[in-house]
């Protein structure tokens, strides 16, 4: 066979988060939450918001009050009062997103001395695999980050032989920022000292600045390296370091146990010595990893599974922590051999089990393996365990040590530990916003003034101190919780009275604070009042003591905000969208097939099945035929004689369909509907009525004799604007004519119009503007200003909506300083920053004090860093003065103006700022202020689309530029997208001549001197480096003629969605390196249309009640979009309860305690029944779900092209919209509200509460099958017992014989079991039918014991019950695993899918399943697939082909031995390909006739199989597999290659490494494109056939992974490949890549994973890197570059940039599945 080449593509990024740190990222005053999820770096900002007067709070909050009827009085006064704690809640806002060419490890957070360090923000380090790290920076002037230095060890000296090892660099910061530290290749570790002086530059690439340390350099023993941290109050920095120096597990402690040691060492930097502080060794064999503990505690946490354990100088071996009875078991073992015990020395007696040092808490029965914990205060320790379960524990301190904030001696004497009985996700990854150390107080006064999250709040009984943390997960939704900490006071009684006695006793009290169950709310805390009254009265019957005050501390937590995670993807499955219309979708011109993916992910109690869909479906209700209609509008508008009575949901934003205005407007009445519908056609115009029923409108002065630009509302809605080519028809909201304005004379007609309420502009056919005002009085428009001269070819109105920090002038900005660098809603008691003088800015950093707080925190002074200075305050009052003159000025000039109203004035005013945006054809944009069409912005080269535009006031003037543009916009529009009105943001996109969707951000920016190029720069690139552009020794530029320009600049926002069909010829010959001289380019207005369609339409508020709301901008076209972000709506995810529970006893403690806490337990019974979460319970409503304030591009391509597209708001349809598609159908629509759209895909998880394993698809019931497990104690005496059955020994019911080790007594019996000895647990699997209309489970059918569910299979059989001969059936392979030495057996299960008369009360459940055959196997079934009728099976080490004979009975007709564990099988025709879990492939051929299986070849290298697939080429057959080590290799059966020996040998044709584990993978057909091809005639022209739809002969593979991706990987041609391989090879040389990252070196495939054949390199792979693969994610990067890169990259392969896009669209077309 020929060689395959293919390309390889991310359809969904990974979702898995790896790991994530808080920090000062992107400016000083904000905080910023850093995530990596494998190869994706998210940037989020935490913002807090005031809930409490929110609308949907208060909506859900009178609701619950009217439904409380039964309740009693004092639960509605719970219900209805205010909530308890703090009014701010915290919610994540996606900042930056970037792809980086390598997985991110870890990640680490310095502050350097560079320009962005001495303005208080953080640098970030990023570890990756193998040994490289980079130190990046967030540039404001860019709005990108850029790499600083780059760090990379990997070089062959430090690698030896760990070229193998699976290691993972970590990175460690010193907490005073002194040094920071990265392990890798397992015993390296390499430093980088941070400089703490004033210079320049803190790190360098050089060797006298990072060096490299072996572990061995600093204590000869150590070796296997599990952990490190840096610990708290040193001088210098200090390192722990958990390591083992000989290796044990649990199999072996009765030969070596407690084999960890603990080290801790100082680092010298500058001499370079490492002295030893002290160490601890004999520690558990399980310990995992370190904590340091925050001063003035101090020391280290080691957490084992079974106990944690605090360590300091002052109390070596330390404390411990038992949290389950297995902590000490593996000492009780007997003593080893002597030959076993050589090398080891063992301790007769470890002091670290000494119950006089332990804190037993072994009732608990929980294990700390995987657990987060978070410091909530200096000694308060929050631990989320494996299961989502929340513990807190207490570090007690000595007498008089104090507690929490109050803490002032250091060291541990015992730990107080209580399950809180909540449950939140399973966490990989966290962090704790803000300082935990009493001695931040530093810190805390400089993040005070800077602006931080957190802080205090009072109550009217209460006060306390509330802050955030984060926990991330890779199976669930990552969360941030709100924590607060409450003290109150209470009165205790004391026996002996004395004069010590008699002041107030401390907050460490030992009795009184035990009681801390009630972290719920409300009802816990009314239980909580009823004890104080209870102790209250007990004191009032003792005359003879005397009361004193005891302070009890009370932590709540509340989730505020959650990140979506699509993975783990243990299985994945296709199948067919369920339609909720009866309205199917039109054939869309590019056929594809209707499709979603339907995955299982999570686990355990986050266990769900996850939708994913890349195309919004709209579900359609109602459709009418409209043929010949162009474009459409809604118009809403005030009716005051008529409200609709309707019920609808009040949001923070008002409801806005009208599509017109690109701004959040509050002028509409909530409760008002669509009125009108405009339909526009190329000879008439239609206007319905949009009531109860659509109707076409009669009497009405509509303008109907033509067709229609646009139609908008002004006047908050009490006037009708419509536009035609011809003039403007001024209406009143009942559609009377009040004023007609005629344009269209001596060949100027109207092509397009923008509206912002009061004005009305309209661009011509000749390239002016005029714009036009409204009369309050009149309701009549008039000319306000005209803009000619400029050959404008689009523009937008734009308004800020009162907004200055979104759209300031420099000289708004410069006055505005000092406050905008503060919160929005800042406390009072935080001080105002001045803007620091910039002579002075080197001042910044002062010397660190000696002592231990201040060493760790620095010494900063407020007025050192923000001081004011005099000249800075002169130069303020200069501009204030100055403004006064201009303002005058201005007002004199305005009272010139005639027929000017207040109003007018008020809305031109400074308080809403109002500009136009011009796109000329010459390719520059201006922006003018408005009315008086002020420039105030200019890009000269726009058309270049550059990465980043900024304003050039002093280019030469391009006016008379005779340059023709490189991208002409057809459409320009600026809007306001953000969750709410308060953060929004502005946007800019433009459509070309070419459909192509073009996204820019506008930011706030200050330029500099520095920013002004003295020479002429590319704009296609930043004119500037990012050092220079942030640097702080630079004056503001406040020049005379640049006082009133806009301080903005608009980044490039990059999508992957391609809104153009293909430009050229298809490449039938295969050949687009020639160019062909011959103009490709559409029509244009001047040409052929007279007039432009909008496609661009913006929307507001859609989405059904209950749900997300969505605004952005609808784009019409072939292939049409939508460009969104999620408001608020539904309700938010909260806290699982686990069950009750119990007050865990220390038994160090006294008689009287345990005594008290009993009696409390007594007493709180009552109140803790009814402790849970839930709003009606606690008091407090749940939150409402925010979206991410992220721009999500989501096509939707399902029903064709779309002609045009209006929101719709009306009785029957709320909040929905209409479109029109290519075939002329009106479409009334609504968002299905199961779906999220805050995502990259559509996504829907359907939550199981238990694990999801495996899910088929049957098409011929159009259902899912599923295969779920749920957690069961495993007893190993019921599974030796059944295995004696099973094997006959015994019969059922007879005893077993015990065995040997139980008369020895080294077992414990299940009944003999202690509390809290959990015994391990297995699944109990069934299966279960989902139905996909409901997702509900209308069947499910459960596995014996001990039986797993390992191969499930929907496959095609023969049988006679149907014409074809072929009938679907279940198949469905189990293993019964009881135990690692008893016998595996297994078992093929055949079921059919039968239809049933369904529960009236569930309709869909109308399918159940029926066994048709059974059979015992000796071993287990661990895959299954159909090939050709038969039924495959791997069963053990063998591969069993049977027949299904008659539906009743399973006949074995071939088989073949194979190696170790078979675990995914595939077919196609009669090829089979067999992938084992240890050796590799195999490539097997079956014969029917006679019958008979043969192996073709198979890879005779050692890979590790997760998944394997064919991948079709028309007549070429290669197989595709993901191992392991995350690679995918392309293989091919080549019996005539010389190295294949005659076929035996699979020949590796290609490899990528994709960062990802792949665990399944798919094959689609590939959809043949018919509307793509067109091709040139004889004459040069070109023309376009339709061809009509055949099969295509390629078939691609979809695969899944366990971070939450999808991949695809498709074949191309030879020719393709050549020409796109040239383009990623000037790609990865050409363009910087984030973090200084090379493609070619995380693509390619290590060693260790290739044969030695497989590395030699050809002239086809070229350098290093990935062979015979395309790179899509880099090559699809190409269309987001600015057209001087585009045309560079083009030029360096000999084509041009509109064949390297169509070459691009060609790829991907056909393969648009979901």
């Amino acid at each position: 066979m020929t060689s395959t080449y293919s390309l390889y593509k991310e359809l969904l990024p990974p979702s898995g988060i790896e790991a994530c740190v808080e920090a000062r990222f992107i400016s000083p005053s904000a905080v910023n939450l850093i995530v990596a999820r494998d190869s994706v770096l998210q940037i989020y900002t935490v913002i807090e918001d005031d809930f409490e007067n929110h609308p949907i709070v208060q909506a859900k909050t009178e609701d619950l009050e009217q439904t409380s009827d039964d309740a009693s009085e004092e639960m509605i006064k719970s219900v209805s009062r205010r909530p308890r704690g703090p009014r701010k809640i915290a919610r994540l806002e996606l900042h930056a997103q970037f792809r980086l060419q390598g997985n991110v490890t870890s990640m680490g957070v310095v502050r350097t001395s560079t320009s962005n360090g001495l303005k208080g923000m953080d640098s970030l380090l990023l570890s990756f695999r193998d040994a490289k790290m980079s130190l990046i920076e967030w540039s404001p002037a860019t709005y990108n980050i850029v790499t600083v230095s780059i760090h990379y060890y990997e070089r062959d000296e430090f690698k030896k032989e760990h070229l193998s090892d699976k290691f993972i660099p970590e990175i460690r910061v010193d907490p005073q920022n002194r040094c920071a530290i990265m392990q890798f290749y397992s015993d390296r570790l390499a430093i980088l000292p941070l400089k703490q002086d004033g210079a320049v530059q803190v790190t360098e690439l050089d060797d006298a600045t990072s060096f490299v340390v072996p572990f061995s350099a600093i204590d000869a023993k150590m070796r296997n390296v599990c952990d490190m941290v840096f610990l708290y109050g040193y001088f210098e920095p200090v390192l722990a370091i958990l390591y083992e120096p000989v290796q044990t597990w649990t199999g072996r402690l009765a030969a070596r146990k407690d084999t960890k040691c603990l080290i801790v060492v100082s680092l010298d930097i500058t001499q370079r010595t490492y002295p030893v502080l002290f160490r601890v060794d004999n520690l558990p064999y399980n310990c995992t990893n370190l904590m340091a503990v925050p001063s003035p505690v101090g020391g280290v946490l080691i957490f084992s599974s079974n106990a944690m354990i605090h360590v300091d100088q002052t109390s070596v071996p330390g404390v411990v922590c038992q949290v389950n009875p297995y902590y000490g078991r593996e000492t009780r073992f007997p003593a080893p051999p002597a030959m076993e015990a050589v090398g080891h020395i063992f301790e007769t007696k470890n002091p670290l089990y000494d119950p006089s040092l332990i804190s037993d808490y072994k009732t608990c029965g929980i294990s700390l393996d995987a657990a987060a914990s978070y410091f909530l205060n200096p000694d308060t320790l929050l631990t989320v365990l494996r299961t989502g379960e929340l513990i807190k524990v207490d570090l007690k301190g000595g007498e008089g040590a104090g507690r929490g904030w109050k803490r002032r001696k250091g060291g541990v004497k015992r730990f107080e530990l209580t399950r809180l009985g909540i449950r939140t996700v399973q966490p990989s990854c966290g962090t704790r916003f803000g300082a935990t150390g009493s001695g931040a107080g530093h810190l805390e006064k400089v993040a005070s003034a800077i602006g931080r999250i957190g802080g205090t709040f009072q109550n009217e009984d209460e006060q306390g101190t509330f802050g955030y943390f984060f926990v991330g997960s890779r199976v669930a939704d990552a969360t941030l919780v709100q924590f607060t900490e409450t003290q109150t006071e209470t009165m205790l009684p004391v026996v002996e009275v004395t004069q010590n006695d008699a002041k107030p006793m401390g907050p460490m009290d030992d009795a009184n604070d035990m009681d801390l169950d009630d972290i719920y709310g409300d009802a816990i805390a009314s239980t909580l009042s009823t004890e104080l009254a209870a102790a209250s009265s007990s004191l009032d019957g003792l005359p003879q003591q005397r009361r004193t005050t005891s302070t009890t501390t009370r932590f709540t937590f509340r989730i505020c905000d959650s990140l979506i995670c699509t993975g783990p993807i243990r299985d994945l499955v296709v199948g067919e969208p369920v339609s909720y219309s009866t309205h199917r979708f039109a054939e869309p011109a590019a056929p594809q097939a209707d499709l979603e993916v339907v995955t299982c992910v999570g686990e355990g109690t986050s266990g769900a099945l996850g939708v994913l869909q890349c195309n919004i479906r709209p579900q359609i209700i109602s459709s009418f035929e409209m043929e010949g209609v162009t474009n459409m509008w809604t118009v809403r508008c005030r009716k005051p004689e008529v409200k609709p009575d309707m019920e609808q949901e009040t949001t923070d934003m008002d409801l806005d369909g009208t599509p017109a205005p690109a701004s959040f407007e509050e002028n509409l009445d909530e409760d008002s509907y669509d009125a009108f519908m405009v339909l526009s056609k190329e000879q008439e115009t239609i206007v319905l009525e949009t009531g109860q029923e659509f109707a076409e409108v009669e009497g009405k002065d509509f303008y109907t004799t033509g067709p229609t630009i646009a139609v908008g509302t002004v006047l908050d809605g009490d006037c009708i604007v419509q536009v035609h080519p011809g003039g403007i028809v001024v209406l009143d909201v009942d559609g009377t004519k009040t004023q007609e304005l005629p344009i269209g004379e001596d060949g100027r007609w109207i092509v397009s119009c923008s509206f912002l309420d009061p004005y009305v502009m309209v661009l011509l056919n000749v390239g002016e503007i005029m714009l036009f005002t409204v009369n309050v009085e009149t309701r009549t428009l008039r000319l306000c200003r005209e803009l000619k001269d400029l050959a404008i070819m689009s523009c937008s109105l734009y308004s800020d909506e009162g907004r200055s920090n979104v759209f300031p002038t420099i000289k708004e900005l410069i006055g505005d300083i000092a406050p905008s660098t503060l919160p929005t809603k800042a406390p009072v008691s935080v001080p105002t920053l001045k803007t620091p003088p910039m002579k002075a800015a080197r001042k910044a950093v002062v010397p660190v004090a000696p002592d231990l707080d201040s060493d760790l925190y620095g010494t900063v002074e407020m007025s050192e860093i923000y001081g004011a200075s005099d000249e800075l305050g002169d130069y303020l009052e200069d501009e204030k003065h100055e403004e006064k003159e201009e303002e005058e000025a201005v007002d004199a000039m305005m009272v010139d103006q005639p027929d000017l109203s207040t109003e007018e004035k008020c809305q031109n005013g400074t308080e809403t700022g109002m500009w136009c945006f011009v796109y000329r054809e010459d390719g520059a944009l201006e922006i003018f202020s408005l009315p008086e069409f002020e420039q105030c912005y200019v890009v000269p080269r726009f058309d270049l689309l550059p990465t980043m535009a900024f304003d050039q006031p002093h280019s030469s003037d391009p006016r008379h530029a005779n340059s023709d543009p490189a991208v002409k916009f057809e459409e320009l529009i600026v809007v306001n997208l953000g969750r709410d009105a308060e953060h929004a943001y502005p946007y800019l996109m433009g459509r070309t001549t070419h459909s192509d969707l073009i996204l820019y951000r506008i930011y706030v920016h200050l330029p500099t001197e520095a920013d002004e190029p003295h020479h002429p720069v590319t704009p296609g690139n930043p004119p500037l480096t990012p050092h220079s552009a942030q640097s702080s020794s630079h004056q503001p530029l406040v020049l005379a003629t640049a006082k009133h320009r806009l301080a903005i600049r608009l980044v490039r926002v990059p999508h992957d969605h391609i809104s153009r069909s293909a430009q050229l010829y298809t490449d039938t010959e295969g050949d687009k390196l020639h160019p062909v001289d011959v103009d490709l380019e559409q029509p244009t207005e001047s040409t052929g249309n007279p007039f432009r369609s909008q496609k661009l339409t913006p929307f507001r508020n859609v989405g059904l009640k209950g749900a997300l709301s969505y605004s952005g901008v609808f784009v019409s076209g072939q292939r049409p979009c939508w460009v969104m972000v999620a408001g608020t709506g539904g309700v938010g995810p909260q806290f699982d309860i686990v069950e009750r529970p119990k007050k865990a006893t220390s038994k160090g403690e006294g008689e009287e305690a345990e005594a008290d806490v009993v009696a409390n337990e007594e007493d709180e019974d009552e109140g803790e029944i009814n402790a849970t979460v839930e709003w009606g319970t606690c008091g407090e409503p749940p939150l409402p779900v925010t979206g991410k304030n992220a721009l999500r591009v989501h096509p939707q391509v399902v029903d064709g092209a779309v002609q045009g597209f209006a929101p719709l708001h009306n009785v029957n349809v709320p909040n929905g919209f209409a479109y029109i598609n290519g075939e002329g159908q009106l479409r009334i629509c609504q968002l299905p509200a199961h779906f999220t759209y805050d995502a990259e895909w559509a996504y829907c998880k359907v939550p199981l509460g238990r694990n999801a394993h495996r899910i088929t698809y049957h098409y011929g019931t159009q259902t899912y099958v599923v295969a779920t497990s749920t957690p069961i104690p495993f007893s190993l005496a019921t599974a030796q017992h059944a295995a004696a059955v099973a094997a006959g020994v015994i019969e059922v019911g007879d005893d077993l014989p015990e065995v040997e080790g139980a008369k020895r007594g080294l077992g414990v019996k299940d009944d003999e079991r202690e509390e809290g000895l959990y015994m391990p647990t297995v699944g109990a699997y069934s299966i279960e039918l989902v139905s996909p209309v409901t997702w509900e489970t209308s069947d499910a059918i459960q596995m014996d014991e001990h039986e797993h569910i390992l191969a499930m299979q929907a496959v095609e059989l023969e049988s006679k019950q149907t014409a074809s001969g072929r009938k679907m059936f279940l198949a469905i392979g189990t293993g019964v695993i009881r135990a690692e030495d008893l016998a595996a057996r297994g078992r093929i299960l055949v079921y059919d899918i039968i239809s049933v008369v369904p529960d009236p009360a569930h309709p869909h459940a109308n399918h159940r399943f029926k066994r048709l055959f059974v059979t015992e196997e000796k071993s287990p079934v661990t895959a299954l697939c159909n090939v050709g009728g038969y039924l495959l099976a791997a069963i053990g080490t063998k591969i069993i082909i049977h027949s299904f004979e008659d539906n009743e009975n399973l006949t074995g007709v071939a088989f073949i031995d194979v190696n170790m564990y078979v675990n995914t099988v595939t077919s196609i025709k009669n090829l089979i390909l067999v992938g084992d879990i240890m050796k590799s492939v195999w490539f097997l051929g079956f014969q029917e006739d006679p019958p008979k299986l043969a192996m073709l070849g198979k890879d005779h290298h050692s890979l590790n199989v997760y998944g394997l697939e064919f991948m079709v080429e028309d007549a070429s057959l290669s197989f595709v597999v993901g191992d392991g080590d995350c690679n995918l290799h392309v293989m091919s059966y080549a019996p005539y290659h010389i190295q294949s020996s005659s076929g035996q040998k699979l020949i590796r044709r290609g490899d990528i490494h994709t960062g990802q584990h792949v665990s399944k993978i798919l094959r689609l057909g590939r959809v043949e494109r018919v509307d793509g091809s067109s091709e040139l005639d004889a004459d040069g022209e070109k023309k376009t056939t339709a061809s009509p739809s055949t099969v295509c002969r390629q078939q691609v593979c979809l695969s899944g992974t366990l971070e939450g991706g999808l991949l695809l990987m498709l074949p191309v041609t030879e020719k393709l490949y050549k020409r796109l391989y040239g383009l990623y090879s000037k790609m990865v040389n050409a363009l910087q890549h984030p973090a200084g990252l090379n493609p070619r070196g995380f693509r390619q495939v290590a060693l260790k994973s290739r044969p030695p054949t497989a590395a030699i390199a050809t002239p086809m792979t070229g350098p290093p890197g990935p062979r015979l693969v395309l790179d899509g994610e880099l090559l699809y990067g190409f269309q987001s570059l600015s057209q001087n890169q585009q045309r560079e990259l083009g030029k360096g392969i000999g084509s041009r940039v509109d064949r390297i896009l169509d070459d691009l669209l060609e790829v991907v077309a056909g393969v648009e599945y979901f």
